[in-house]
């Protein structure tokens, strides 16, 4: 039997909303405006090893905690992206 015969995995864990600010300049001034863009990605321990299983081809369902708001669907949109 192929493992993509098999039944689903299912992964229980961390599904958040992780946030990276990167500044426009080389140099973060401490103290000071940091002109920049902020990355919004999924993460979570949980999440990460969903995407991982994902991309070896087998289906993979993740049960996390989930809020009702903007992020929400940001995450819910990314996890649907990477077939979890």
């Amino acid at each position: 039997m192929d493992i993509k015969d098999k039944q689903p995995v299912v992964v229980l864990g961390a599904l958040n909303l992780d946030m990276c600010g990167i500044p426009r300049d080389d140099a973060f001034h401490m103290h000071d405006s940091n002109p920049g863009s902020i990355v919004l990605s999924a993460g979570g321990v949980g999440h990460n090893i969903a995407r991982h299983i994902a991309r070896a081809g087998i289906e993979v369902q993740l049960i996390s905690l989930l809020g009702d708001d903007h992020a929400a669907g940001i995450l819910l949109q990314a996890c649907d992206r990477e077939g979890i």
